[in-house]
């Protein structure tokens, strides 16, 4: 649903530079991915097979499966733990859009401020309550007004994205098929539930209970 939304929100830029593959250099979109758990790594594919230059930023520093599986997209693995968001930010240039798959509001507002001009940043996470921010109102609505930028959260997905989502599926599986399939981590009997609750192993994407 959230790649729709940014086809639809983009119509507000020139046509030469909308959302897609086959655009000109000139016009080649930035996006960065918060999060390298299942909705980052499937975003950071997605966004790799439009054509967008890809970074993805997560805490731990590489080697780690993680950045190993972004390498093999051809997409950046950046660590929050060595660089600051500013630092990530002058790496990529304009951030075109900023994905935020992390489910912490600290990290979604320590990047909301990076956000380039005309850019979209979308919230996928839904954290618990809290109150354990401070924000420069003031200059972020400054900025997201002379910035030309949307901040958007998605949820509740429509049958068509489900649709989109399985051609995208098709297309990653015959671009990346070995990387696809290592997004799930591991496969446990759903009477060993307990084995995968808590807070687990960070190297971990996704576990699935079989029955």
């Amino acid at each position: 649903k959230a790649l729709l939304e940014l086809s639809v929100i983009q119509n507000r830029l020139p046509a030469r530079c909308r959302i897609g593959p086959g655009l000109p250099e000139t016009c080649r979109h930035r996006a960065l991915v918060l999060g390298a758990g299942p909705v980052g790594c499937l975003a950071a594919m997605a966004f790799q097979n439009l054509g967008l230059q890809t970074f993805v930023a997560a805490r731990h520093p590489a080697p780690n499966p993680k950045a190993q599986l972004i390498t093999e997209l051809g997409a950046a693995y950046l660590s929050t733990g060595e660089q600051t968001p500013s630092q990530i930010a002058a790496r990529i240039g304009n951030i075109d859009i900023l994905l935020e798959a992390t489910g912490s509001p600290t990290a979604g507002f320590e990047f909301l401020p990076l956000l380039g001009g005309n850019g979209i940043f979308i919230f996928t996470g839904v954290p618990g309550p809290s109150k354990d921010l401070e924000l420069d109102a003031g200059a972020l609505m400054r900025k997201l007004v002379l910035g030309n930028q949307v901040v958007l959260g998605t949820v509740n997905a429509p049958k068509r994205a489900f649709d989109d989502g399985l051609r995208n599926l098709s297309a990653f599986l015959q671009r990346w098929p070995s990387t696809l399939r290592s997004l799930i981590t591991r496969r446990v009997p759903v009477d060993r539930f307990a084995e995968v609750l808590g807070e687990g192993d960070f190297t971990e994407i996704k576990t699935v209970l079989t029955f």
